[in-house]
């Protein structure tokens, strides 16, 4: 879980399947749990690299992947992820399960980008006691365009009026000008690896993205 939280981004998304079990696990979930130590056993020398020239700029991705713990791994509860990254390298992610169950995309991704809102104002913060302010509003990227709508219409729908008032968070955010939620490319979207699993040439490209590579001082 340590690793998880503060080291490695790419197994964020396994230990949260997997952690939903510590009290009553099974064989499938000792093997599913094994095969995460091997993951890391043949990844020693992987970090997270942060600095370089590139100007600090902080940027966010989202995702929600709907619905994807179900049947015998788990509930029907989405995983809510996003990963901000500054410059070239994460500084922040989380990946876990929705505390509600999400009816549709839409609202699972509106849901995880009012979560992101909230982690974008706090890093603001930090950075302006460090003085390091980031200029403009913090960019959170989504690849939904439903739930990009859904938080610039004020209006209520019938597929949308359920949700609970404190997710539109992120309007009153985005009014601010504090960020602005903006659409990316699935194949651009860096929270992907913290949602689901991914083939291998995929899982390591992302990881490659967000600055997970082998570290310079090995």
């Amino acid at each position: 879980m340590y690793l998880a939280l503060r080291l490695h981004p790419d197994i964020a998304y396994a230990v949260t399947t997997l952690s939903q079990f510590n009290a009553n696990p099974g064989r499938i979930h000792w093997t599913a749990a094994k095969h995460v130590v091997q993951y890391l056993k043949g990844t020693p020398i992987w970090g997270l690299t942060i600095g370089g020239k590139q100007p600090l700029v902080l940027t966010d991705y989202t995702d929600a992947s709907f619905g994807s713990i179900a049947g015998p791994l788990g509930s029907h509860r989405s995983i809510l992820a996003f990963a901000f990254s500054l410059s070239s390298s994460i500084i922040s992610w989380s990946s876990h399960k929705q505390c509600s169950t999400a009816s549709s995309m839409c609202e699972a991704e509106f849901i995880t980008a009012m979560h992101a809102a909230k982690e974008a104002l706090w890093l603001r913060t930090v950075f302006t006691e460090l003085e390091l302010q980031p200029t403009g509003s913090i960019p959170i990227h989504c690849n939904n365009q439903s739930s990009i709508h859904l938080t610039h219409d004020q209006s209520f729908h019938d597929r949308s009026k359920h949700i609970n008032i404190q997710h539109h968070f992120i309007r009153d955010a985005i009014e601010a000008g504090s960020i602005h939620y903006s659409y990316i490319n699935t194949k651009q979207q860096l929270a992907d690896v913290l949602t689901k699993p991914l083939a291998r040439i995929d899982h390591n490209r992302l990881c490659e993205a967000i600055g997970l590579s082998v570290a310079p001082f090995t």
